[in-house]
């Protein structure tokens, strides 16, 4: 009879603990949207350029920022984009 008490007792104690299931709404995580990039926005401040190459040269003129080996590069738009 014991053994039964025993056995009885883990399963109310099972009952009152919360399940690993069970959320609450405080930690239902949202997916955040990921960010607008713009290449054509200076990696500075705000400014805005008519083209990705015309805001390397403000960049380079304003900041002093330059890609060395620019040559090999394949994709501007996407490193500009991946420093943002």
């Amino acid at each position: 009879a014991e053994e039964e008490e025993g056995a009885m007792e883990t399963t109310e104690a099972e009952a009152e603990a919360p399940s690993a299931e069970s959320t609450e709404p405080d930690m239902v995580e949202e997916e955040e949207e990921p960010p607008t990039i713009d290449p054509r926005q200076s990696l500075f401040d705000s400014h805005v350029c008519p083209t990705v190459e015309s805001n390397l040269d403000r960049m380079s003129k304003k900041y002093g920022f330059f890609l060395p080996d620019s040559e090999y590069l394949t994709d501007l738009e996407g490193l500009v984009g991946y420093c943002h």
